[in-house]
């Protein structure tokens, strides 16, 4: 099986609350436990951007950035066939299933995925934990956190940790299956290009 671990930066918790998505990370990571790809951009909230103090992003930073609409075809395509995983899965689902309703996506009944605070339970590090404590307990440096990208590679280190230690076992089977069972056939527009922090378009 092979996964998509995803992190997101929000201006607040509930999407229900019309907080949105302001930057994506997303890292591949293989059935063997490599790691393969990387992709993370800033998106236009077309909102104020709520707690600065915690993401770390500015208006500056979003002026010229995509809105998640601008990237939702690419964005999907680099979940397609794979099983979403997250650090605390519950919280980024609803803001991805709110975010693709948004742009016109629909993704069906519910979305095969890996909650690494629910994996972190078997693995010695109790029911929930953070996402640093979790990295720290394995020698995992997590680089800047809340920061999306950052987050979701040191989330995708993280995973391939728990992979090495239990690929046999009947779990990963599941999840698996699910992974096969996931692909959507979406029509991608044109890609765009993605932002960075401190980039600025020309």
């Amino acid at each position: 099986m092979s996964f998509a671990v995803v992190d997101f930066e929000t201006t607040g918790i509930l999407p229900s609350y019309h907080h949105r998505v302001v930057e994506i990370g997303v890292t591949h990571v293989e059935d063997d436990g490599t790691i393969s790809f990387r992709w993370e951009t800033l998106i236009n909230p077309e909102r104020d951007l709520g707690p600065q103090r915690i993401h770390g992003i500015h208006a500056a930073d979003v002026l010229d950035a995509p809105t998640f609409s601008d990237v939702a075809a690419e964005f999907a395509e680099l979940l397609q066939g794979r099983v979403f995983a997250a650090h605390n899965a519950s919280f980024d689902l609803r803001f991805l299933q709110a975010e693709f309703e948004r742009a016109g996506y629909w993704l069906g009944g519910g979305t095969p995925h890996v909650c690494k605070m629910t994996l972190g339970s078997r693995f010695g590090l109790g029911g929930s934990y953070s996402l640093s404590h979790a990295c720290t307990t394995y020698g995992i440096d997590i680089g800047h956190a809340h920061s999306a990208g950052a987050d979701s590679f040191a989330a995708a280190r993280l995973l391939a940790a728990f992979h090495a230690q239990s690929n046999t076992r009947p779990e990963w089977l599941d999840y698996r299956q699910q992974a096969a069972e996931s692909g959507r056939a979406y029509s991608y527009p044109p890609r765009t290009p993605d932002r960075r922090r401190g980039e600025s378009s020309k």
